[in-house]
């Protein structure tokens, strides 16, 4: 009964909580594998609680590793796709965005919050 009621739950949160939160679980994006709700759900109702707690526990620790390796990717590929902008002295420019286009007529009102830098004299 109480693996029902947990396994129904679980349900719930995956039909009206989950696909709001803004991201997925991140051992099934690393891995390819079922959700960590998911699994939790049907190794509940497959084992009961008390044989399924340290499962679970040890898939929640996957997962929290998957999410620390996923992390780490997309700062690299982040990092690698970041070119730095110098501007005129050659320091760089941390306003300038590589990454949007904007024309030279709207440059200075979109670089507003730059002190001291004129951030459409940056270069790559």
């Amino acid at each position: 009964m109480l693996n029902q009621s947990l396994a129904l739950a679980i349900t719930g949160y995956q039909k009206y909580l989950s696909p709001y939160k803004g991201f997925c679980c991140a051992h099934r994006v690393w891995h390819g594998e079922l959700s960590c709700s998911e699994y939790t759900k049907q190794t509940l109702l497959q084992n009961g609680v008390w044989r399924s707690l340290p499962k679970i526990r040890a898939r929640f620790q996957a997962c929290k590793a998957a999410a620390l390796a996923l992390s780490e990717q997309h700062n690299r590929e982040r990092d690698n796709n970041r070119k730095k902008w110098r501007d005129k002295t050659g320091d760089v420019c941390e306003c300038c965005n590589p990454l949007e286009l904007i024309s030279p007529e709207s440059c200075s009102s979109f670089h507003m919050g730059c002190s001291g830098v004129d951030a459409c004299a940056c270069t790559p």
